[in-house]
């Protein structure tokens, strides 16, 4: 009878008193978390109010930014290594983020390129999304987002925030810093995604 009084004590302490302190760490454990990881994040600059156009023809205007998270990428063209590397990490990054409208892809293309050769790319990479993903040349693209000059054998990346600020680089050729880019994505995700659909127009229509 002892036996079974001390075995119900245990039972009863694991559950009131053990779990909880548990449930409390990982809690703990995750409030630091996302400390810590809001800390990484800065107030660089804002994007300034404009247009651009992509090098198909669509315009992605600074309005149309508001409300969404932006990763705006320069890839260089016509580095064959940083291409793979940095389309096979875009692409892993647009997987997990297809299904919001209110994340965007802004690639900033350097070097020579055609519209035959940017489709290819997106083709290869899963990219050819429309709705999420835009090509651009990169002319203007550092000054735009404060992207400081890139060390070599590196591709940046901008974070860019629903109210159009500028927040962190990464190097997308690095995977920890992908892993991180996509960790600070999720943490300033909008809370709601039925947001209005983007209206983007050629120039054609104007």
């Amino acid at each position: 009878m002892q036996k079974r009084n001390w075995r119900q004590i245990f039972i009863l302490s694991l559950f009131f008193v053990v779990a909880p302190l548990i449930s409390w760490y990982y809690l703990r454990k995750g409030l630091n978390y996302r400390i810590e990881a809001v800390q990484e994040l800065a107030h660089i600059g804002k994007v300034a109010p404009g247009t651009l156009v992509s090098l198909f023809g669509d315009t992605v205007r600074t309005t149309d930014m508001q409300g969404r998270l932006s990763v705006a990428q320069l890839l260089d063209m016509s580095d064959p290594a940083a291409v793979k590397e940095v389309g096979n990490h875009l692409q892993e990054l647009h997987n997990q983020f297809d299904a919001r409208q209110d994340v965007l892809f802004l690639i900033h293309l350097q070097g020579f390129v055609d519209t035959a050769q940017v489709s290819a790319f997106a083709r290869e990479y899963d990219l050819d999304d429309p709705n999420q993903v835009f090509f651009f040349s990169a002319t203007g693209a550092q000054r735009m987002y404060f992207i400081p000059k890139p060390d070599p054998g590196t591709a940046t990346a901008a974070l860019v925030d629903t109210a159009t600020d500028v927040r962190k680089f990464y190097n997308t050729r690095d995977g920890a810093q992908l892993t991180r880019l996509t960790e600070h994505l999720a943490l300033l995700l909008p809370r709601e995604s039925g947001r209005k659909e983007l209206e983007f127009r050629r120039d054609k229509e104007k």
